[in-house]
Parts: structure tokens; sequence; C-alpha cells
């Protein structure tokens, strides 16, 4: 684990048995560190080379010979810093992770961390509330107060614990709590959730005392003398704000403008490497590698994976070959998950990759594993995923209120929020299950109702009835804070682990902002993103509808598959066909045939009786559990 420290830093690897993973260890040979990641069995990634004094106030972490950090003092408080990746830039207080757009450049975190040292430290979450990217900022410039920043989808996560006196901030949330002395204090309401939805709620992580940085937040955490106290601040408000004063023609080549501009940075951040596209076969991800051919950048990849013959991964390779694109397939049985999931790499990642605040994605582990290792994807290659069109386009618009945004007429209560945003991400498992479950583990687990009315709370504080279109922008918000910010684009852990950058696209602030003015009809069954993606397509001269991209589906489609759900919710025999078959139909269509090769024969019994829809997700929720509760041994 990387730390800051200084030039002189020894050898050390963190597989003690006081440490419960190990996802890299640090050698220092000469003037050039090196990771050396154990499950690449000795890739390696260039590391920073720490010379010389670091005058970095609290940014410091004296590392003795026996491994172990050490806190030091600061302003009479013991306050620590602990930055285990390499990609941080420190200097005079300030460090700074990723990379950002400024005044329509694009310029990484040496550029970003001297941005942040020209203005104040009381103007920093100002400064880069407003900048697009995919960045963590961390201030300690001013006297007594730390300040932290992230992105629009906290990408680039950062915890802290606030103990008395002493403020530990990290960018490991696993080896913060066990700084801290605090992983087995477990937060029973957090694992509740992550066991129903697979992610926490708000600033809560499964352990009591550790907290995460929401997505686009600022935290100021102020000591007071014998105490740090904290302050959050929202460097943006998810609102639609639709705009019903232009044309679909107007809207059409908006959306291509602004597509144009930001593929146009993402080439110039390229720089000439090579641009891998996870190729899922869906629209989101295909319009990236359009988006590219489009602009005539050639240096271009896509995979797929999963069980041969899915259908994602053949509409894949067919999107790939009619790009001319070079197209890998990594191949998924039952003994790939066998091997994988009852290995030590499945252990030390999934601990590490959830971060304590959601469960890991371990879809494309192997096959990022196997190109990496195999030479098809370069050192150098930056990994481009779709994440998340689906949310800003409309995707996730409630089918329950598709009608009454079509006619700008109705209202919504406060209830009716609370359960559709409930029903929609807490049904990874039963409630009595995971109830059962957590009890089992020690936890004394409140009713499931407790973790309804804190939706309520924090969805809809004065309660009452608002109109359809603030109803979907508070559901939406949840979704981005929550689901998003801390599982979706959590993902690109896979990308950290083998060392590899990435983008996030669809992250940037300026295509937050475009869809928030779309007007709802454009938004609805994504009509906006698909045609233009079909356009872009046809512009390239194929045909993405003949080969397998789904078309937008009509508002009467969805409508009656919504009453069918609604027969079944009120006639016992109709809900239990419908029920089996949503449960046979998860598990037959599941790309990746995770649930036939999960180790544990008991577990797949238990997904089929108490999960409502059965996914990889479902399973890795109950592992997940088990695993962080346990000290972290499966």
């Amino acid at each position: 684990m990387f730390l800051l420290m200084p030039a002189t830093s020894v050898y050390f690897e963190w597989l003690s048995a006081q440490r419960i993973y190990s996802p890299f260890r640090l050698t220092r040979h000469g003037h050039t560190g090196e990771i050396l990641r154990s499950s690449l069995g000795g890739a390696c990634v260039p590391c920073r080379d720490w010379g010389g004094e670091l005058n970095m106030a609290p940014l410091f972490v004296n590392t003795p010979s026996d491994g172990r950090p050490r806190c030091v003092e600061l302003m009479a408080s013991p306050s620590v810093v602990l930055l285990c990746s390499t990609r941080w830039e420190v200097q005079n207080g300030v460090a700074v992770r990723g990379q950002g757009v400024a005044d329509g450049k694009r310029i990484g975190a040496l550029e970003l961390a001297k941005l942040v040292e020209s203005v104040p430290p009381r103007a920093v979450g100002s400064l880069m509330g407003k900048l697009a990217g995919s960045f963590a900022v961390l201030d300690a410039r001013e006297p007594g107060v730390v300040r932290l920043v992230s992105d629009m989808v906290s990408s680039m996560p950062v915890y802290y614990t606030l103990d008395g006196s002493r403020l530990t901030v990290s960018d490991d949330s696993v080896a913060l709590a066990q700084e801290t002395g605090c992983l087995s204090e477990i937060d029973s309401q957090a694992s509740l959730a992550m066991l129903l939805a697979g992610f926490t709620l708000g600033t809560s992580t499964i352990c009591r005392r550790v907290h995460c940085l929401q997505a686009a937040e600022c935290v100021v955490l102020t000591c007071k003398g014998s105490y740090w106290a904290s302050t959050q601040d929202d460097l943006f408000s998810w609102e639609w704000r639709p705009d019903g004063g232009h044309t679909d023609d107007y809207w059409f080549s908006a959306w291509s403008e602004v597509l144009n501009d930001e593929f146009e940075d993402i080439i110039t951040e390229l720089d000439g490497r090579t641009a891998v596209i996870p190729l899922s076969g869906g629209h989101d991800s295909t319009l990236i590698l359009l988006m590219l051919k489009r602009l005539g950048y050639e240096k271009v990849v896509a995979f797929s994976y999963g069980r041969r013959g899915n259908q994602d991964s053949t509409v894949s390779e067919r999107v790939a070959a009619a790009l001319r694109v070079p197209w890998f397939f990594v191949e998924y049985g039952t003994e790939t998950w066998r091997q994988f999931l009852s290995s030590r790499d499945y252990n030390n990642y999934a601990t590490w990759a959830g971060g304590l605040r959601s469960i890991a994605h371990v879809g494309d582990f192997v096959a990022v594993r196997e190109l990496a290792s195999g030479g098809r994807i370069d050192a150098g290659s930056v990994l481009i995923p779709g994440h998340t069109m689906d949310l800003v386009s409309g995707g996730h618009i409630p089918l329950q209120w598709q009608e009454r945004l079509m006619t700008g007429s109705g209202s919504v209560t406060a209830d009716d929020i609370a359960q559709i945003t409930f029903e929609r991400h807490m049904g990874l498992w039963n409630r009595r299950f995971a109830i059962a479950t957590l009890h089992q583990t020690g936890l004394q687990v409140a009713e499931a109702n407790d973790l309804f009315e804190q939706l309520q709370e924090e969805l809809c504080p004065a309660g009452g009835v608002v109109d359809v279109v603030e109803a979907c922008s508070v559901v939406d918000a949840f979704d981005w804070r929550n689901r998003q910010g801390k599982f979706i684009a959590n993902s690109v852990r896979v990308y950290d682990w083998f060392g590899f950058d990435w983008l996030l696209p669809y992250w940037d602030r300026r295509i937050i902002d475009f869809w928030l003015r779309v007007p709802p009809e454009l938004r609805l069954n994504r009509r906006l993103q698909k045609n233009v993606t079909f356009q872009i397509g046809a512009d390239l001269g194929i045909d993405l509808h003949q080969l397998g991209l789904p078309s937008v589906a009509s508002l009467a489609r969805n409508m009656s598959g919504l009453r069918l759900r609604q027969i079944g919710r009120v006639v016992p025999g109709v809900r239990l066909i419908l029920d089996v078959e949503r449960k046979r139909r998860c598990i037959a269509r599941d790309p990746l045939g995770a649930f036939e090769g999960w180790p544990d024969a008991r577990e797949r019994r238990l997904l089929w009786q108490n999960s409502p829809s059965p996914t990889i997700n479902s399973l890795a929720s109950l592992h997940a559990s088990r695993l962080l509760q346990n000290g972290g041994k499966a």
C-alpha cells in the first residue's frame, strides 16, 4: 500500500495477519518505485518518485521499519492522510488526483493542483464544482481546516473518520478502518442497505465511524480544539429544468454538438494511446465507439466477455466488425467463476474495491485480467466504459409516471416517491431474509420499515405532494448520489486494480447540464439518445438496428408490462407465476453465467428462494456482508 512517504522509505508489504487484504505492494528500487500487482504476477505500473522534503501540513505519514503508519501531530491534534494510490499529485498542502476541463482545455492532476493553489482555500469547493472531469481534491492549506472535494460521481473515492481530536482521511476505506481500529464497528442499518441494494445510503459506510465523500460534494473538516467537526456542501443540484421552447431537430443537433465537444477533449486526453472500449452491445458503449470513429481516432479496440453466444457479446462483435475495430472475447464458463470466486484474488479485490460503501463489480475482472496478461491490452491503454448514459438520458423514469409526463399533468406524493425508490433499489433480497441474515452475524437490525422511513426523510423531508417532473428529479438524484456514485461508476476500480487509466465521458458536467434541460418527451424511452446513436451509425454506413441494437420502445408496450405487474400484486396466482418466470428469465438470460458458477451451492439455493430478481449482485452482496463482518475472511 502506498502512503505519502519520504524518499528514504523502505520495502513493506501489507500481508501481515493484521491486514486483511493486499491489493499490491510497494518496493523501492533506487530512484524509481514500482507497484507490483499480485494478481498479474509481476506486471507493473510506474510510480512517482517522492524525493526531497515533503512540506504538506497534514499530508504526511511516517512509515518506520515495521511498516505500520504513524500519525504525526498537526495543529495540536493527531491527524493523518493515507493516500494509497500512486496517482496523487501532492504539493504545498494540496493533493489532487485525476483530470479536469478548465477554460475548454483538459488538464492533468499536476495542473489541477496548481489551479487549486491559485484560489483561496474557501473558494476551492466553488472552483471544483464548476469543472468537468474525474478528480478528487484534498486541501489542507488553511490552518485547522481540511477540505475534501469530489467530482460529479465520486469516481475517485475519499473517506474520513472523526474521532474526538483525531482526524484521519484516506482514499482506501479498509486501510482507514484498520488504522483507526474501527473495522469491527459495524453499522447495522448501513449493512442492511448494502444487502438489499448493494450500496449504503448517504455518507455512511458499513463501518460506523468511516464516512465517504458523496458525488459532487465538498466536505469541510474543521478543528475545534478538542474535536473535529464536519459540514457538507452540495456542489451540484440534480434538478430537471426542461426547456420546451425548441424543436426536436434543435435537440438532435445540440446533442450532436455536445458529443463532438466531449469526444474531441477525450481524443486530446488519449494523446495517441489505445482506447479500449468494454462493448456491451448496448447503446451507450456503442456510442463511444461511434464517436471515436466519427472523429477519426483509429487506435481503438473493443472487447466483450461472458457465456459464448450470449446476446450482448453477439451484438458487440457485429458492431465492432461493422466499424472495422479489433474485437476480443473472453469466454466465461462454470469453471471460470468457480476458480475466480474461490481465489484470494477475489477476496482481496472485493474487500478493497467495495470501499465499505458498495459491493464490488466483478463482471469484467477476469476479462481485463486475461486481456492484460495476454498482451492484448498494452500497459498504456485507456479504458472507456459507457457508464451511465442510461440514467441521464431518461432510462430510469418510473413506468408509473410516464403517462403523466406525456400529458404534463398529475402529482406525486412523498410516499409514492419513497415506495418507488425502495422497490427499485432495495430488491437484491427479500427484506425478511436480509434481516435474518444480519441477525445471524450478531447485528441487531431494525425492521426494513426504518430504512423506508429513512428514505422518506431524505427524499422528501417536507412531505406533501409534488409535480411529476420534480418527483423524477428526486428519484434520479437519489440514484445519482447513491447507486451511480457508489456502485456503478465504482466499476472502474477493476481498471485501477490492474493499473490502467480510464475515462467516464458520460459523467462530464457538460453532458449532465445538457440532459437536465431536455424535455421529458425526448427522455422517455431514451428517445433522443437512441435516435441520435442510430443516426451517427447511419452516417458511418451501418444499420445498428439490423446489427441487433434495440430501437425505441413504445409507451403502450411499457404500460402493458406495468399493468400486468399491477395485476400480479392483487391476484396471488398471477403473482406467483410472474415471480417464477422473472427468476427463471434472470438466470437464463444472464450473459455472464455466474449463477451456475457460483461455488457455494447453498447460496445458489438461497438466491432462488429469497431474491426477487436473482443476479450476481445479489450473491455478491451476500458474500460482501459475510466477508466484511468476519474480519475480511471468506
